[in-house]
């Protein structure tokens, strides 16, 4: 049987969850974004990253909310949400993968090959270390990644990923910055209501395929959790 304790410990573990995932109507209508065609849009950015089956446009739009769309460049599917930007960390994650061993054995096999051309006259094995010199470059090329992630405040699951493989970086950058503006200017305060509907987000985000079964159970628990520090005792 279970004693007091242990019993009175779980009933306000339910308790908790049960706050947080139930958010109050005055939470949800401040969050809530204007249906799209009565938006106000403050600034765009089209996004067509290299090397994705996807093109993305971000929009800011009436003073504190996002819209990203995806579409997929062949098939011409798309599917876009729009969010209130107090539910995003002020400051981007920078991520970048670069293979430099990749690169540098790329660079060596180059050198290898031009020895064996011009010092040895081995051109046929010239040849093959310079397509291998060749594919290691490419692999390079092909696997290097660099993007600015949004993760949201307190369940830190990604909600904005900005792909800096583009043409228009300059603009990319310029979003970047207008949106870090947004996000300080309209900072949430942590209370339960907030919490509340950054779970709902999460939940919606996933039920529509933007966040994985994963991101959004890690993101949940994240909340839960900080909730339960900010909680009265």
């Amino acid at each position: 049987m279970m004693d007091n304790q242990a019993w009175a410990s779980q009933a306000n573990r339910a308790m908790v969850e049960d706050i947080v995932l139930e958010s109050p109507q005055q939470a949800v209508d401040l969050l809530t974004p204007a249906p799209e065609v009565e938006r106000h849009i403050e600034y765009e950015l089209e996004l067509v990253p290299k090397f994705s089956p996807f093109s993305y446009r971000f929009r800011l739009f009436d003073k504190s909310f996002i819209e990203v769309h995806r579409q997929h460049k062949s098939k011409g599917l798309g599917k876009s949400v729009a969010f209130h930007v107090g539910l995003l960390e002020a400051k981007p994650l920078k991520i970048k993968r670069t293979a430099w061993v990749t690169f540098i054995a790329a660079i060596a096999t180059g050198i290898a090959s031009g020895i064996m051309a011009f010092a040895l006259a081995d051109y046929f094995l010239a040849a093959g270390t310079g397509l291998f010199s060749l594919l290691l470059f490419s692999a390079y090329y092909f696997g290097y990644r660099e993007v600015s992630l949004f993760q949201s405040r307190s369940g830190k699951a990604p909600l904005v990923i900005l792909n800096h493989r583009c043409k228009d970086k300059k603009s990319l950058r310029n979003f970047i910055t207008k949106l870090e503006d947004k996000i300080k200017t309209n900072t949430l305060p942590a209370s339960s209501h907030f919490f509340a509907e950054e779970t709902r987000w999460h939940r919606t985000l996933n039920e529509q395929g933007w966040l994985s079964d994963e991101e959004y159970q890690k993101a949940r628990s994240r909340i839960l959790k900080q909730f339960n520090r900010k909680a009265p005792k």
